[in-house]
This record gives C-alpha cells, structure tokens and sequence, in this order.
C-alpha cells in the first residue's frame, strides 16, 4: 500500500463542518487503495494564544488564560462529539506546569517557547483523531516528535535551534517503524519536531507544510496533497486584490522562489524535500474540495509573470564589506535572512522574528556592527520567465517613469526569472495593484492562469 499524505491547516481544522471534507478525503485515499497520513496544524489563533501566553506566564496571569484556551478546545471537541475533557487534560496540565515554571524564572528561554508553542497541535491532533476515530475510521496517533529530528547545527543560535530548525528526511520510514498497522490512518502534528536530546523544537512559523513534506519524503510517499482555506496558489495574495489569478501549474523551483518572496500559501522550505524524491504536490481548499487547485510537479509556469509576492516590514542593509560573521550576529538576534540572490555581497535583506524581545533600533545596530540598516521597507517580487528576460526590462523601464522616486533599490536574476524591488510602504499597494493589473490581469495571451479569485467566490 502506497502512503497519501495530507496536510490540514488551522482554518481548515477549526471548522467543524470541514472536518466532514477531512473524513470523505480521507475515504478516498481508501477507496483508492492509499494509506493516508494527515499532518495537522493547531485550530486558527491558537498559535498566537500560545504566544500572548508566554507573556501572561511572565505576569503571573496565565491560568486564567489557559482556562480560557481549554475552554475554546472542549467547545470544539464538543462540535465534533469528542470527550475533550478527557482527551485533553494531561495535555494542559502540562502547558500549565510550563507556565508555572516561567513565572518562577521571570524569563522565557527558546526553549519554553518551544515548548509552549507545541502544544497548539497536540491539542489539535488530540480532538481530530478522536473524530476520525468516532466515524468509524481506524486511526493511529503519533507524536512527531519520535520520528522528526532536528539537525545538530552547531552554527545556530539558540533562539532559532528552538523555533526555526530542519529536519533530516533522507532515512525512509514505515508503518512497523511507527507501531502502526497496514489499515490505519496517521494523524500527526505540523510545526513542531525534537533535537538529538529530545528537547521541542519548531520548525519555523507556519511550518506544518514543511512537516507534511519531511513525511512525504521519509514515506516515500505517491502524493502530498496541501488543504487550506484558499483553492491553491495564486498570482497574488487574494485577499489583497481580489482579480489575483489561480495558477493551474508551476514547478518545485517556481514553488519555492515565490515563497522565500513572502508568498504565504506555502512554507518556504516545504519543496525541497518533495523535489528530491519527485513528489507531486496539489495544492487544494477544504472550502472547496471540488476544484483542482495548483499541481506542483517539474514543469514551470510559462507565463512571462506568474506572480507577485509582497514581504513586508524588511530591514535593509547595507556595508562597504558586508562580512559574513557581521549577518550572522544580527541573525542571532532573532533576524531571519530573506533568501534572494541580491547579487551583490555587501547588501542583504532581513525580517525580524523574534516574538520575545522588541526589534532593537536602527541606529544602534548601525553603529554597532558599522553598517547602513534601515527597517520598515516593503519588498515586491515578481517572478517570471527565465527564457525571456525582456519582462523584466519592461517593468525597470516602467518603474524608471512612474515610481523612480519611490524604488529605493532593484534586485534581477534573469536565470531565475525573479525581480525584487524595495520600496516605502506608503506606496506599496499602488505599485503592486499597478504591476498585477498590467502583467496578470490583462494579459490575455496568457493561458497558464485559471479563474480569478472573485470568480471563483462568486461560482461557489
């Protein structure tokens, strides 16, 4: 029997009525003659509950809190016929030692976080498997954490060890391995691995693809499937312009550009382990299960522009010698490194991550570390052709005469068919709005783009 893996996100798990289009999906596998294996995300929020928690804990209010987040929990276990209560006690019991246990300390280490943050998808994968199992489904429960092991980096900092770390996937795992039988259904959590020493790690924010490909991967798996709330990937975000067009296709290399961009529909390092054992990947809506969403597989999208990703919040920086030992210092503070090729050594691109500790200033930084950093930038990629790179002269040509005074910088690869462009972001809407409009929307030549998001609204 062949694996079928199937990734849920939060939207999708914290509605009752989806949890229908889970069952019958997971029937089909079935039918099929699949094995399925359902990766799940904490229900909506609760990832940022957790959060807010940690700070609660500081303050020595948190049981209130987690009264308030067990309550939400057992209301869903309720909706879907689940005995939460007893589900789920063992499991805030333990958040609640772990908030204890940083109140006594009046500090919040990683690892706290780590742990803390975990227990959004214990919870869910708790309540999801007692459905699945009440419908009549045999499943097997599993912690992740005893087959998902971090890398023993030694170059990462402690914060991002405990909260943005990767896992080996080249040893293939199997149902005897797991303690499962033949005929179960594998329900296990997103986000969250473990180290060499058995610590929580997390796999970065969002990070429940990423999981959901390791799986695939070790499974050796025919297909992973991507369940959100929107039907697959889009030429833009479509709850900032509603005409975003729907991508039919595009490739592992297109996949992951577009989310190291800021697309957030995939995790940014959920392709490679797919890509390796040539894996397709649907990306598909538990809203509307009937539409074939995005196929993601070898073959690019061939249109000359395929998409528009925006990253905001970006710290630029910039040195006469950008070293290496100076990037992994503010690294270290709890930055994350956007990875595009600049093409150029001296200048790089961050995000701060840390939900801890307040971004430090910019002229503080600069001084100590000597480099020109400015934050609060807005970054517009578009990704496109690497046959043709005359769209790419064409939008320099036009941001040259309409917006020269707002592109503060401009960074091409021709070879990967992507152009990024920094701007302020009081006129970031404006630009993207302009760029999809003339690139997207009305290229009719185009026929790599299905329906428009509010086409697609409007027929369901």
């Amino acid at each position: 029997m062949t694996w079928s893996v199937l990734k849920f996100g939060g939207s999708s798990v914290a509605d009752a009525n989806l949890w229908k289009t889970i069952q019958r999906e997971v029937q089909v596998k079935l039918d099929q003659g699949h094995q399925p294996f359902l990766v799940l995300s904490a229900l909506k929020n609760v990832s940022n509950l957790l959060e807010a928690l940690l700070h609660q804990a500081l303050a020595g209010v948190h049981i209130k809190a987690i009264f308030q987040l067990k309550e939400l929990h057992l209301r869903f276990a309720a909706e879907l016929g689940v005995n939460g209560e007893t589900a789920l006690q063992s499991y805030f019991d333990d958040l609640t030692d772990f908030c204890d246990e940083i109140y006594r300390q009046q500090t919040v280490t990683p690892k706290q976080h780590a742990q803390v943050l975990a227990c959004g998808e214990l919870f869910s994968t708790v309540i999801g498997a007692s459905y699945l199992q009440n419908q009549g489904i045999n499943v097997f429960w599993m912690d992740c954490r005893a087959h998902l092991i971090a890398h023993n980096n030694r170059d990462l900092d402690e914060w991002h060890h405990y909260t943005s770390n990767q896992c080996d996937y080249s040893e293939p795992l199997d149902a005897k391995q797991m303690g499962c039988q033949s005929d179960q259904v594998v329900i296990t959590q997103g986000f969250i691995a473990a180290d060499e020493f058995g610590d929580t790690v997390l796999l970065g924010r969002e990070g429940s693809d990423t999981s959901a490909s390791y799986f695939a991967a070790k499974l050796r798996a025919n297909q992973l499937e991507i369940w959100t709330d929107v039907p697959g990937v889009f030429s833009i975000n479509p709850r900032d312009i509603s005409e975003a067009r729907q991508l039919s296709v595009m490739s592992y290399r297109q996949a992951e550009l577009f989310s190291q961009s800021g697309a957030k529909v995939l995790h940014p390092r959920a392709m490679a382990p797919v890509k390796e054992f040539s894996i397709p990947v649907r990306v598909k809506s538990t809203r509307l299960p009937e539409n074939p969403g995005t196929y993601i597989y070898l073959d690019d999208c061939a249109a000359s522009v395929m998409g528009i990703a925006i990253e905001e919040s970006v710290t630029w920086i910039r040195a006469n010698h950008l070293s290496q030992t100076t990037v992994e210092q503010l690294l270290a503070l709890g930055f994350d490194r956007i990875e595009l090729d600049l093409s150029n050594a001296n200048q790089c691109l961050l995000l701060y991550r840390h939900t801890e500790k307040h971004q430090p200033e910019d002229d503080q930084l600069s001084q100590k570390y000597g480099v020109m950093l400015e934050s609060c930038y807005t970054l517009i990629t578009l990704l496109g052709s690497t046959h043709d790179g005359q769209w790419i002269e064409d939008v320099k040509a036009h941001m040259s005469s309409q917006w020269k005074e707002r592109t503060l910088a401009c960074f091409t690869n021709k070879e990967l068919g992507i152009m990024s462009i920094l701007v302020n972001p009081n006129c970031s809407a404006e630009i993207t709005q302009q760029l999809h409009r003339g690139l997207i929307e009305e290229n009719e030549l185009s026929n790599e783009f299905g329906l428009s998001w509010s086409s697609i609204v409007s027929e369901s």
